[in-house]
């Protein structure tokens, strides 16, 4: 966000050396996974980088490095970078993206994420409303009926990627991680 004005070395939103600047990556395996595109959109971004030009779209995502991205691709990835763990978990909820400080470390559920999207793209209000929304997977006795709006919402608007059920507490990957956040951005 800033440059020394003697040196010319960048500088973070406290006015402090960056140690490692940012940069795009192009991963080396996501060809012909379902997020392929939206994988590449996080990589130009310089965002989930965590495993070099490796994305490792089927392994599991923590609420943290979840959330982490979806600070980078709202705020630009120079002011993440600049965040700890305690941090990232505090502006999101400062922003009320999530109702409770959840731990980092934890998987990132399919509720969570969906909740999240819907949330950081200010629909809370109306997805709040379960009983305005049908169930689009009726048959899926993981859903909470008080969280039906956020999952017809975000089934409508063609954030996720499931199969058959919702499976609402099945922990997601990378991938499906990508997927949502790159297409709530963009509606």
């Amino acid at each position: 966000a800033m440059i020394d004005a003697v040196s010319g070395k960048a500088l973070n939103s406290m006015g402090e050396p960056l140690e490692k600047q940012p940069t795009a990556h192009n991963f080396d395996d996501i060809a012909g996974h379902f997020a392929e595109q939206e994988i590449r959109l996080i990589g130009q971004a310089g965002l989930m980088n965590e495993y070099g030009n490796q994305f490792r779209p089927d392994i599991i995502i923590s609420n943290g490095e979840y959330l982490r991205a979806m600070l980078g691709a709202v705020d630009g990835v120079w002011y993440v970078s600049s965040l700890n763990e305690k941090e990232v978990i505090e502006t999101c909820y400062a922003r009320e993206w999530i109702t409770e400080k959840v731990p980092y470390q934890d998987d990132l559920t399919r509720q969570m994420l969906t909740e999240v999207a819907i949330r950081s793209m200010g629909l809370e209000k109306v997805a709040r409303h379960s009983s305005i929304f049908i169930n689009p997977f009726p048959d899926d006795s993981s859903i909470n009926e008080s969280k039906v709006g956020y999952i017809a919402l975000a089934t409508a608007m063609d954030l996720l990627h499931v199969d058959k059920d919702f499976k609402a507490h099945e922990a997601v990957t990378r991938g499906e991680a990508a997927f949502t956040l790159i297409r709530s951005l963009h509606r």
